[in-house]
């Protein structure tokens, strides 16, 4: 870089720059297709353009992403006036790098072919324009149709659902939309993605709400018929003193009757009546379904109807 740059010495330059590619080749793609741009430099500086572009396709083969080798080699082809080459090595350099879309614009080594650079930024542009239009209404109709599910639960539940910054994004894309450039139409398709991602969590964290909130639901069912479950044993359990108290009124009417035995069996009969009735009627009871589970059932159902309208989406 001395002998290049500051003592001007290109033969003394290219003798340290093929050093610094045999050696750098084995550890550093980097590194090795670094000289080896300085290396194509050099070439074009001693008029051995066919060299310069041989050396910068050798860097991106070393280096298959490294913008700066694309884009000196495109240059090279142009001066060659290789201009269908050039244009691919300029494309992916601009898809690696959209500041090469500026720097090419300026670039008087493209004099020569200048109406191929703008019809490739047009080409550019078109594809990006492309991508926009197909993926925005996807993603705004499926934006539109969670915004729709969580409009109907919050009529019903407590629903948290922030979708401010998607709207705000949105408006975003809409505005980059009408400036209608190349770079406008690569953030607009990099705001999309951005959006599907936040799209995509929003989804998650209402289906994730709805889930908790049948969970909620059930556990309280669970409670509500455990508290009755212990209501009903206590009944069932008090039913047995209806037995004394059979027995303990026949005993008495025995004993007023002088022994009258009748009115001990009667009194048990009518206990044993009473118990039973007592029995089925619980029984019957129990069988019930509480108001209160009822509502919470119903609840249940709705949030199920709406999380599989959620599922649909």
């Amino acid at each position: 870089m001395i002998y290049l740059f500051h003592k001007i010495d290109k033969e003394k330059a290219l003798e340290y720059f093929e050093h610094a590619i045999k050696y750098a080749k084995p550890k550093s793609a980097y590194h090795t297709s670094y000289a080896l741009l300085h290396k194509a430099l050099i070439m074009r500086d001693l008029g051995k353009l066919g060299e310069a572009e041989k050396c910068t396709f050798e860097a991106i083969k070393i280096s298959k992403n490294f913008s700066e080798a694309f884009y000196q080699n495109a240059q090279y082809n142009a001066l060659l006036n290789h201009p269908e080459k050039a244009l691919s090595m300029l494309e992916q350099a601009i898809e690696n790098d959209v500041n090469y879309c500026e720097k090419s614009y300026n670039e008087k080594d493209f004099d020569n072919m200048r109406d191929h650079i703008i019809a490739l930024f047009e080409k550019l542009r078109k594809r990006e324009e492309a991508k926009v239009r197909n993926s925005l209404p996807q993603i705004k109709k499926k934006f539109k149709a969670l915004c729709d599910i969580a409009d109907v639960a919050r009529k019903d539940f407590s629903l948290k659902f922030n979708d401010n910054e998607i709207y705000s994004n949105f408006k975003r894309i809409e505005k980059l939309i009408k400036r209608h450039s190349f770079r406008d139409y690569l953030e607009a398709n990099r705001l999309i993605k951005v959006v599907t991602e936040k799209i995509q969590n929003l989804y998650t964290e209402t289906q994730n709400e709805f889930d908790h909130q049948i969970s909620s639901l059930k556990s309280k069912i669970k409670s509500v018929k455990s508290s009755r479950d212990r209501k009903f044993q206590k009944r069932f359990d008090a039913l047995p003193g209806i037995w004394v108290i059979g027995i303990l009124f026949g005993l008495g009417s025995c004993i007023a009757s002088l022994d009258d035995y009748g009115a001990f069996f009667t009194a048990l009969l009518m206990s044993g009546i009473i118990h039973l009735c007592a029995f089925l009627f619980l029984k019957m009871t129990e069988k019930e379904l509480p108001v209160e589970i009822k509502g919470i059932e119903a609840r249940i159902s709705k949030i199920r109807e709406i999380s599989n309208e959620l599922k649909s989406i």
